[in-house]
């Protein structure tokens, strides 16, 4: 069956209008590139968000394919004249500090790191330890059972709590004498195997401080190594565990999809393979132990 003739013609007309689109957006970085210079970076970042902004709404309003076109194009001319100008702008207000390539290597450790623990923590224990004791305790949801069920929950805090203290304090030690690196990967190999047999093992509460010490003895890592990578300390610290807090605000929530999909005692293995991703970003992390702190 032949297709009609005026698709032909919207695919022509498409091609032509992006191709406008593409010559004005590296029209667009020539010109406010210069402007940049010229105007500041800041007045032309706003300049140029004002008119992508601006000519992306009007794009609505276009009465044939032409006008189309030239809208697409004063578009692209602020696409681009942002890009360039917001490029000038966090390449001399960056700290220094992460525009040097080993700073930088070292901030995506650190990053990749902090996620691990902070999504194992808050994917799985933080958020799910209850529900997991409830399955395990009362599957049938006998409501005689709920009184057990939610002193034991209250014990599983406290357990997991005195868990996650001696794995820290043991964290560091064996940090000292071992060196990070190795302590990380054994740490990241112990979470591999305890989480899934916890979910999949446990019948009560017996679990817990297992749980809490070696999911939460990472948190200690980050006190104890982070530090060790960067020359401004708070800063690199604080950007690296507060970035990978923002990652893991989606953990909770995809473990209770995946909860819903396969159920929770599958849920907890799929979320522990982050700690895959913490023995492949390891490859890439300095060993620090021994070494001088780094000075700006």
């Amino acid at each position: 069956m032949q297709a009609p003739s005026f698709s032909y013609g919207v695919v022509d007309y498409s091609g032509i209008v992006q191709s406008v689109f593409i010559i004005g957006w590296e029209t667009g970085g020539f010109l406010f590139g210069i402007v940049g210079d010229r105007l500041g970076r800041t007045c032309t970042m706003a300049l140029t968000i004002l008119r992508y902004a601006g000519f992306t709404g009007l794009s609505a309003f276009a009465q044939s394919w032409e006008q189309f076109a030239r809208l697409r194009f004063l578009v692209g001319l602020g696409v681009r004249g942002e890009f360039a100008a917001g490029a000038a702008l966090v390449a001399e207000t960056f700290p220094a500090l992460f525009r040097d390539i080993r700073w930088r290597r070292h901030t995506l450790v650190g990053v990749g790191l902090a996620a691990v623990g902070v999504v194992g923590f808050w994917g799985i224990i933080g958020t799910w330890s209850p529900d997991l004791l409830t399955q395990a305790l009362n599957p049938t949801g006998d409501p005689q059972l709920k009184e057990l069920v939610e002193a034991r929950k209250s014990y599983v805090v406290r357990a997991q709590q005195v868990g996650a203290f001696f794995g820290m304090l043991s964290w560091a030690y064996l940090a000292q004498r071992i060196g990070r690196r190795c302590t990380f990967a054994l740490t990241f190999l112990a979470c591999l195997a305890i989480l899934p047999a916890s979910f999949f093992l446990t019948t009560s509460h017996e679990r817990a401080p297992l749980l809490g010490f070696f999911t939460t003895a990472l948190f200690a890592s980050y006190a104890v190594y982070f530090p060790e990578l960067f020359p401004t300390r708070a800063t690199g610290v604080g950007f690296c565990y507060n970035v990978a807090r923002y990652i893991a605000a989606v953990a909770p929530f995809t473990f209770g999809v995946l909860s819903a999909q396969f159920g929770i005692a599958w849920a907890a293995p799929l979320i522990s393979t982050v700690s895959v991703l913490g023995l492949m970003v390891l490859y890439f992390a300095p060993e620090t132990h021994g070494k001088p702190l780094p000075e700006g």
